[in-house]
């Protein structure tokens, strides 16, 4: 399964979706757009099709824009605490597909409303994940798959930190599940569909 597929389950909650906490503004509640945001979506779906160096514009204004608002909202260290760029940029893309004439930007906004569903409050410490490959994870982001995937009825362990071999068999039966690849790590298309996917257990 593509994340181009995957990323279409969020088109609508994406949309309507909204930023947590006050936005620093005029009295009018407007404030100044620069660069890439300014774009219109077709412009931006052009350059994702293309590969084109404003793709990486973009990349680079979808960075600047949630460092800003880690740094403005209130209890947040981080937003997209285990999505990367690559990913964050194809979860707009099938929204400016369809909404050809909305300003980047307001994409992008609503994208970081969704984000902040999952998001770090604190800076913590890192730990690294070991199966097939290894990953770097806050351990709050690593509490927060796992309870997850215990609400998701495919594990029954401990909420810690720890990724040992039961939660690795979790991991790989709700990928095995999804249609994934059976890695036993939180990669970005198993975490997409566990945090925004649908909870159906299709096993």
């Amino acid at each position: 399964m593509s994340i181009k597929s995957i990323t279409k389950l969020l088109a609508c909650s994406i949309l309507v979706a909204s930023t947590q906490g006050a936005q620093a503004a005029d009295k009018n509640e407007r404030y100044a757009i620069k660069g890439a945001g300014v774009s219109f979506c077709s412009t931006f779906a052009e350059s994702i099709q293309a590969r084109d160096k404003n793709y990486y514009i973009y990349g680079g204004w979808i960075e600047g824009y949630l460092t800003g608002l880690n740094q403005q909202l209130e209890n947040t260290f981080d937003l997209a605490p285990w999505q990367t760029t690559e990913l964050m940029l194809r979860m707009v893309e099938p929204i400016c597909q369809q909404n050809p004439k909305q300003q980047f930007h307001t994409v992008v906004k609503a994208m970081a409303g969704q984000l902040s569903e999952n998001k770090i409050s604190e800076q913590g410490n890192y730990t690294q994940l070991e199966a097939d490959k290894s990953l770097v994870f806050q351990e709050s982001t690593v509490r927060l798959i796992k309870d997850t995937l215990v609400g998701r009825g495919f594990y029954d362990g401990d909420s810690d930190y720890k990724w040992g071999d039961g939660v690795i068999s979790a991991m790989k039966k709700f990928q095995r599940s999804k249609g994934l690849k059976e890695t036993g790590l939180p990669d970005q298309l198993s975490l997409y569909q566990l945090f925004y996917g649908t909870s159906e257990k299709t096993e």
